[in-house]
Order: structure tokens, then sequence, then C-alpha cells
């Protein structure tokens, strides 16, 4: 009860006021925070489908020029060998074309490997491994590299053909 013997029926105008202000020393708090918090994780989940994405590529690369296919001669069948483009006889190859990675299959698809590439380079190397001017018929390596953003992958493959497991 209060001084006039009646019971109080609601909060006054300074409790409510009290309660707004710390409701919005609260808020100022905490807001920032959550954004912060959910900045983060979009940029993990960025992070992490892109890394996804390279390794994906970095897979699909050696899967292609480890199975190279071989001529009658045991030599490697490529067709066309370039700085940003390999291709094999039977139609397979890679090329960085328009800031993407395609990948050629043997049956005449085409598709993008990796978006947004930034460096694709492709490079033959000779049975001691140096890149001096190889022709792609005594290839007995190939170096790789692909850049995006700030990602790298980078490798040497040996052809199975050239490790005595024979592609045809």
């Amino acid at each position: 009860m209060n001084r006039t013997g009646q019971e109080r029926q609601g909060f006054t105008l300074v409790e409510v006021l009290a309660a707004i202000v710390v409701i919005s020393i609260i808020g100022s708090i905490v807001v920032p925070v959550l954004t912060t918090l959910s900045r983060r994780h979009v940029d993990a989940v960025r992070e992490r489908a892109s890394v996804q994405a390279m390794s994906h590529a970095a897979d699909q690369i050696v899967r292609l020029l480890r199975e190279s296919p071989t001529r009658s001669d045991g030599s490697l069948a490529i067709s066309l060998s370039a700085p940003d483009q390999i291709r094999f006889s039977d139609g397979r190859g890679l090329e960085f074309a328009a800031g993407d990675l395609v990948l050629h299959l043997d049956d005449g698809r085409s598709g993008t490997l990796l978006e947004a590439v930034d460096v694709f380079e492709i490079e033959l190397l000779d049975a001691a491994g140096a890149a001096a001017p190889v022709e792609p018929g005594e290839a007995w390596r190939i170096r790789y590299r692909v850049e995006t953003g700030e990602q790298v992958v980078a490798g040497v493959v040996f052809p199975r053909a050239r490790l005595g497991g024979g592609a045809g």
C-alpha cells in the first residue's frame, strides 16, 4: 500500500524510463557482438567452400594428368600443350578460359572445374625434371599451379604410363 491507502496499479514514469535506459545499454553492447559473430560465420562458410572447391579441383587435375593416354610407342598422347592448357589425343584436357578452369572430357563435354581462377600454369618436364623445352611426347612429368585469391595449389604429377602402369 502507498501513502493514500490504495494499491499500486502500474509503473511510474521514472521506472519505465530507467528500464528503457537499461535495455538500451544492453542492446548497444549485444547487437555489435552478434553482428560480428554473424559476419565471422559467413566468412568461415565462404572460406570452407573455397578450400573445398580448390581441393576438388586439385584432385581432378591430378587424376587427369596421372591417367594421361599414351601412343603405341609409349609416349604421352598430348595433342596440345601451352602454358595455360593441355589437351590429350582422346579429347580430355584442362584449359584456363575467362578466369575459369575448364575440364574437357573424352566424350566431348566440358565444364567449369573451378571459378575465379587468377593463375593456371601447366608445364611439361623431362625425365630429369627439367623444364627445358620438352616435346609433348617426351614429357615424363607434368607440373601444375592454380591460384585463386589467397589460395595456391601446385604439384608435379607422374603419369602412370611413365611409372610402368600404362594407360591406354
